[in-house]
């Protein structure tokens, strides 16, 4: 769970229309609702223990899910609580495990659900991921830029308990700085190329005046509702926070990085994970975690390289259509090249991510019976972190509709960023992407709050990749669009090679770039951002794909079975009514709707 909430909210990496009401009734992420909809006495007093328990050692989730109690804390990341987490983690799966017999039918989904994600973390501990996975995208600098997103500014008290929150970031970083140098001495440690960029993101926030940082611009800008003098309080209580506290230990972290960690860093010809200790069991137990399958690395590499091979395919004929190009190397040197296809500002790519979002909105009511009643907007990536940031990803509301759901996107250096990708992004990121399964989620009534406010990579990813796909269904791609859609799906495809390539099969980052570059027109900085990420996160890049595969086989089988009964509006509500489950899980649900019909 260390910085999960806002550093990897992303995948996390929207416009969603004009005003909308917020939800009148949402599920509040409290410990009253741990267990709604649960028959089991046992059962029910577990997850309420569990979610209190989550809620306090997470602090950041629970502010992003409107419980407000500790907006004042951060999460310990001492290697005295890690072991105390994992301690509760084993605990809660003994509880779990010893009332098998006695679970009710109508929780038995629940019931699985919570031991599989125990079981999951807990096979992770090999890993000892606290102690190595600082990288230029997950970290504690892209976490204290972010952090503002979580807060309202309506009171003093608000202003108050933000500025705690912030001085509290320097015992993160010297925590943080403390487990990366255990993870040195125990051979456990980040590829040397992600260090220096890591630092790299130090030194240029370090550089910056304090009153630059987005934790401080934020939040002034957002205050409205304070008066002229709380404002003004605001600001001078910040900037003392950050220059006797935050600023020092961010100091301290990058003389650190520079001094302690980065000598010992993994080379060129040892980066996958396979390196470090346990590493296979490490990259197994990631591969499980991800996609909630079995499966090895062998065959999703093979997986990867007959997708990609169906997308090379897909590019050729669509660039002959559109550019009158032969090869696929045309095809991305065109999409590349082509200087018409970037935008010319920042503020454009800003007004063409609110027009998709707002026509996949206007075209939702044919394939949803249910859409979320959450407001949401478009918003630039903070230029903090837009350089290791990707083209776009989105960032939840709260389930007590104080705040809504925000598609980011990139506007830094517009020339780079694409036109052609632009449709298919907000398809996933936002409509009917992750805006519809998350904020559907977080209102699903009789659901404890595990289910509506967690869940797993392969559903919630693969959800977006399949509405990917669904937004040409819907009529929002020409080919244009379409050729930037295969493109990002070769994207993904090339992850499951790639990611596969570098953790078990001995890939440096170099034939993970140029894999890349000879099957996507992706920007050279983007794939080292991205490469990065699939280094320092092992099997999270593997999920999209099996997700997206998974659900366009479940509808296929019901199209299938249904014939004309088939109503895609009924199927979508049945996958995003059940909440982000596991494959095999959304698979049975599926089935038995099939047999019910």
């Amino acid at each position: 769970m260390r910085i999960a909430t806002l550093a990897l909210l992303v995948s996390l990496l929207s416009a969603c229309g004009g005003a909308r009401p917020a939800v009148e009734h949402p599920h509040a992420a409290t410990t009253d609702d741990a267990a709604l909809g649960v028959h089991t006495p046992a059962l029910a007093a577990l997850l309420r223990e569990s979610w209190e328990a989550e809620l306090e050692e997470d602090p950041f989730l629970a502010t992003l899910l409107g419980d407000h109690r500790f907006d004042d804390r951060v999460p310990d990341l001492s290697r005295e609580a890690i072991a105390h987490r994992r301690e509760v983690e084993l605990s809660e799966l003994t509880r779990a495990r010893a009332m098998e017999s006695e679970i009710a039918p109508e929780d038995l989904v629940t019931y699985r659900l919570f031991v599989d994600i125990h079981e999951s973390a807990i096979a992770l501990h090999v890993c000892e991921s606290e102690l190595w996975n600082d990288s230029p995208v997950s970290n504690l600098v892209v976490a204290l830029n972010q952090i503002a997103q979580l807060h309202s500014f309506r009171t003093a008290d608000d202003a108050r308990t933000y500025v705690a929150r912030v001085r509290g970031f320097a015992r993160m970083f010297d925590q943080d700085l403390d487990n990366l140098r255990a993870g040195a001495a125990s051979g456990r440690v980040a590829p040397r190329t992600s260090l220096e960029r890591l630092i790299e993101l130090v030194d240029r926030t370090i550089a910056s005046p304090s009153s630059e940082w987005t934790v401080v611009t934020v939040p002034l800008a957002s205050a409205e509702a304070l008066t002229e003098d709380e404002r003004a309080s605001l600001r001078t209580e910040l900037l003392a926070a950050i220059e006797s506290d935050v600023r020092p230990a961010i100091v301290r972290f990058g003389a650190g990085l520079t001094a302690d960690i980065l000598p010992h860093a993994r080379d060129s010809a040892h980066e996958g994970i396979s390196s470090l200790p346990d590493g296979a069991a490490c990259y197994a137990a990631n591969i499980r975690h991800h996609t909630s399958t079995p499966r090895s690395a062998e065959e999703l590499h093979a997986l990867g390289e007959r997708e990609v091979a169906a997308t090379d395919a897909r590019m050729v004929e669509l660039g002959q259509r559109l550019f009158g190009v032969a090869t696929l190397a045309e095809v991305i040197l065109h999409l590349r090249a082509d200087d018409s296809l970037g935008y010319a500002t920042g503020d454009a790519i800003l007004e063409d991510a609110r027009a998709r979002v707002a026509a996949a909105e206007a075209r939702a009511p044919e394939f949803f019976s249910e859409r979320p009643e959450q407001a949401c907007e478009v918003v630039a990536i903070p230029a903090a972190e837009a350089a290791s940031a990707p083209f776009a990803y989105y960032f939840p509301g709260a389930p007590d509709g104080s705040r809504g759901g925000m598609f980011f996107v990139n506007t830094a250096d517009p020339t780079s960023r694409r036109r052609h990708m632009l449709a298919s992004l907000a398809a996933h990121e936002a409509v009917p992407g992750h805006h519809f399964q998350i904020s559907i989620a977080q209102t699903l009534p009789d659901m404890p709050a595990f289910r509506r406010n967690g869940g797993f990579t392969a559903y919630t990813e693969g959800w977006g990749l399949y509405a990917e796909r669904l937004a040409d269904e819907m009529g929002l791609y020409d080919d244009l669009d379409r050729l930037g859609a295969t493109d990002l799906e070769a994207f993904r495809s090339a992850r499951l090679v790639v990611d596969t390539g570098v953790h078990a099969m001995g890939w440096s980052r170099t034939q993970a770039e140029d894999y890349m570059r000879a099957h996507t027109s992706m920007p050279d900085d983007l794939i080292v951002n991205e490469v990065d990420r699939y280094l320092n996160w092992p099997g999270q890049a593997l999920a999209y794909k099996v997700g997206q595969l998974e659900l366009l086989a479940l509808r296929a089988e019901a199209e299938a079975a249904l014939g004309d009964r088939f109503d895609r509006r009924e199927f979508h509500a049945l996958v995003l009514g059940t909440g982000a489950v596991t494959l095999p899980v959304l698979g049975e649900v599926v089935r038995a709707w099939i047999a019910s019909r």
